[in-house]
């Protein structure tokens, strides 16, 4: 609503469908009348579980251009999931591990 702003904001839809079923069973996160829709507006789409390690190693290293890098990937997503950067360090927790071992 600023005068000096003359775009819209960029949409961001964050979607963290199942989020009480373990991360490697779940099923799509958006479902087609959602995708169609995030086309039409140019809204990026982000599944909650891709910013899992991105937070985590984040939280735990000041790194400005891998932040950067997360911020980009959002801003040049336009109707689709966003495709983030893998983090360069990524640190191991029971989670991870319990994932992991249920991937092999």
């Amino acid at each position: 609503e600023r005068d000096e702003v003359a775009s819209l904001a960029k949409g961001v839809l964050f979607g963290n469908a199942y989020r009480l079923t373990e991360p490697t069973v779940r099923a799509e996160f958006f479902t087609n009348k959602c995708i169609t829709a995030a086309k039409l507006k140019g809204v990026a789409l982000v599944r909650t579980p891709d910013l899992f390690f991105i937070a985590q190693y984040l939280s735990n290293k000041e790194d400005e251009n891998f932040a950067r890098l997360c911020r980009e990937a959002i801003l040049s997503t336009s109707g689709e999931i966003v495709t983030f950067p893998t983090p360069p360090i990524v640190i191991s927790t029971k989670l991870t591990e319990r994932i992991d071992k249920k991937s092999k």
